[in-house]
């Protein structure tokens, strides 16, 4: 499978979550290390823009959750109280719930790394 055909691919799986190097040699069937150096380097600036875009996207879906859910009182320039502490659950919930999703597929991304041995 070539370069490209790998990238599509590997876009099927969140970057967020799991090591797209591993996914790429197990799903693409590819030895990453006989790609040469300078599509080693593509696939590694791919991989990492595609990651950084899905943090960002992560971060909007955050803020536009929380303050869909929390802010209702628009008369006033700054938050009350009660949306204050609402906005925090909100974020420390998210911040709580990535923690253990990603804990989950690290371990999984461990199973797939020693399989891949």
């Amino acid at each position: 499978m070539n370069l490209l055909a790998c990238r599509k691919k590997a876009d099927n799986f969140s970057a967020w979550h799991l090591s797209y190097l591993y996914l790429a040699s197990y799903y693409c069937k590819m030895d990453l290390g006989s790609l040469s150096s300078a599509d080693q380097q593509k696939l590694n600036e791919y991989l990492t823009k595609k990651q950084e875009a899905e943090v960002m996207t992560s971060y909007l879906n955050l803020t536009q959750d929380c303050f869909t859910a929390c802010v209702d009182d628009f008369t006033s320039s700054t938050l009350s109280s009660t949306e204050d502490k609402c906005i925090s659950k909100c974020v420390k919930k998210f911040l709580a719930t990535s923690e253990r999703i990603n804990a989950r597929f690290s371990e999984e991304n461990m199973k797939l790394q020693q399989a891949m041995q």
